[in-house]
This record gives structure tokens, sequence and C-alpha cells, in this order.
């Protein structure tokens, strides 16, 4: 739990204020970050927003290479490209971990 959770009473209007100033701040943040996140899927092929949408749902890519009847290589270097465009550092797992956290606004924007 956050402070952004609760506020502990008895509380001082100052403290009512600066909680609220966060909340509208926090989100703010994620209100840009939802309008960023859906620039960069709309750079992306068909084919990259498949594989993502994939990706997202906890699919290996050798998975998504026999749903996609594609090889292994092609759906790692789909997944490197994607990497790139979305301005991910080039791990092996920062995909996977983006677009599971991103699920429910990839899903949006995808659908």
């Amino acid at each position: 739990m956050t402070p952004l959770n609760y506020i502990i009473k008895p509380f001082k209007k100052s403290q009512l204020v600066i909680t609220l100033k966060l909340i509208i701040a926090k989100i703010w943040m994620e209100e840009t970050k939802r309008e960023d996140i859906s620039k960069h899927l709309e750079e992306l092929t068909p084919n990259e927003k498949r594989i993502l949408y994939l990706v997202s749902l906890g699919l290996s890519p050798k998975l998504i290479a026999l749903e996609s009847k594609k090889s292994t290589k092609s759906i790692f270097d789909a997944q490197k490209l994607i990497e790139s465009k979305l301005g991910l550092e080039n791990s092996e797992t920062s995909l996977l971990e983006w677009s599971i956290a991103q699920r429910d606004h990839i899903l949006q924007v995808l659908q």
C-alpha cells in the first residue's frame, strides 16, 4: 500500500490538498503514458502488433512461431524490432515484462 491509498486521521487540510495533488499528478502521468504507448503501437506493423499481443498473453517465441507458421528466428527478429520501436532496452525479457505490465492497454488499442 502506498501513501496515495489512504489518509491517516486526524489530518490537516494541507495534508489533504497535497495528497489530492499527488493523486491528480499520478493520474495525469498514467494518462500521458497511455498516450505515449498508443503512439508507439501505431508505429508497429500488423504482424508486429499480433506478435506483441501474443507476447502479452505470455506465449513463448517458439509457440508464437508455431501458431504463426513462421520460424522461431523470424519471431525473435520481430521481437527485437518491436523492442527497438518501443524504446525498450535490449534484454531477453524486456518485451515480455513490458507487454505484461501494459497488457490491458495493449488489448484496448489492438482490438
